[in-house]
C-alpha cells in the first residue's frame, strides 16, 4: 500500500528558486530575505498585481515600511526605502538652507530695527537735553523777573526811582 507523503515545504526554499531562475534580485520581493508588501500585510491586499508589485505578497517575516510623503517636495509622490532616505535627506538640507536664509533675513531685520532704535533714542536724548536747557533758561528768566519785580517794589516803597522801570515811567513826567 502506498502512503501519501506530503512534500516538505522547507526542503526546497525560496532562495534555491532564486538561484536557479532568472529573477531580478534588485526587487525587494526577490531579496535573499524578501520583504512583504506593506499594503498586503496591513490591508490583506495590494492594488498592484503580484507581478507588478516590487514586494512579496506573502508573509516572509520581514515587512516593508509604509511609503512616506516628503514634506516640501511637491513633485514627489509617496516613496519608500533608499529613495525615501535620499529624498528626506535632500528635503532636510533644503529645509535647513531655507531656515538659514530665513534666519539671515531675520538677523538683518533685527540689525535694522536696532539701528533705528538707537537713532530714535539719540533723537529723544537730544530733545530731552534741549527741553532741560529751555527749562533751565526759563527758570532763570523767571527768577530774574521775580528779583527785578521785588527790587522794583522795594524801590517804590522807599521812593527810590533808580530802577529801570521806575526811571522810564518817571522820566517822562
Amino acid at each position: 500500500m502506498d502512503r501519501y507523503v506530503p512534500v516538505n515545504p522547507y526542503r526546497f526554499t525560496y532562495r534555491d528558486a532564486l538561484r536557479t531562475s532568472n529573477v531580478d534580485t534588485s526587487l525587494p520581493k526577490n531579496f535573499e530575505r524578501p520583504l512583504t508588501c506593506f499594503f498586503w500585510h496591513q490591508n490583506g491586499r495590494c492594488n498592484k498585481r503580484d507581478e507588478d508589485c516590487a514586494y512579496a505578497h506573502w508573509n516572509t517575516g520581514h515587512f516593508a515600511g509604509a511609503p512616506i510623503n516628503i514634506p516640501g517636495l511637491v513633485s514627489t509622490g509617496a516613496v519608500a526605502g533608499k529613495n525615501a532616505r535620499n529624498l528626506s535627506a535632500a528635503a532636510t538640507s533644503l529645509e535647513q538652507s531655507i531656515a538659514a536664509a530665513d534666519l539671515q533675513v531675520r538677523e538683518e531685520r533685527l540689525r535694522t530695527w536696532e539701528h533705528d532704535l538707537k537713532q530714535w533714542e539719540q533723537r529723544l536724548k537730544e530733545k530731552e537735553e534741549d527741553l532741560n536747557k529751555a527749562a533751565k533758561t526759563r527758570s532763570a528768566d523767571r527768577l530774574s523777573e521775580r528779583r527785578s519785580a521785588r527790587r522794583d517794589r522795594a524801590f517804590r516803597k522807599t521812593g527810590d526811582c533808580t530802577s529801570l522801570n521806575s526811571r522810564l515811567f518817571h522820566d517822562g513826567s
